[in-house]
């Protein structure tokens, strides 16, 4: 009885039934409770190691926290909001 939760579905199992549904079996980690976060923490540790040497020394310099707060910013940005800021920077450099 799966569906009542009387009984917990083996993980083969669920990875079949999800296959079927087209979901995936991530969407059932948790995201909120201790474990989530440590899921959550293992993962972002993974992807800076996944960074170039050189970048991840830029990254771990607090002297460029500035820079990468900077990025982020910009990142937010519309591709026409960029692009003014960068003809107001030309403007002030010329």
């Amino acid at each position: 009885a799966y569906e009542l939760g009387e009984r917990p579905i083996p993980v083969p199992e669920l990875e079949v039934l999800l296959s079927v549904l087209e979901g995936n079996i991530e969407d059932f980690f948790d995201r909120s409770g201790p474990i989530g976060l440590w899921m959550m923490r293992q993962n972002a540790i993974m992807d800076f190691l996944d960074l170039p040497p050189e970048l991840q020394e830029f990254v771990r310099q607090p002297v460029n926290r500035p820079y990468l707060e900077l990025a982020r910013n910009l990142s937010d940005f519309s591709a026409e909001k960029l692009r003014s800021v960068a003809e107001g920077i030309l403007d002030i450099t010329f």
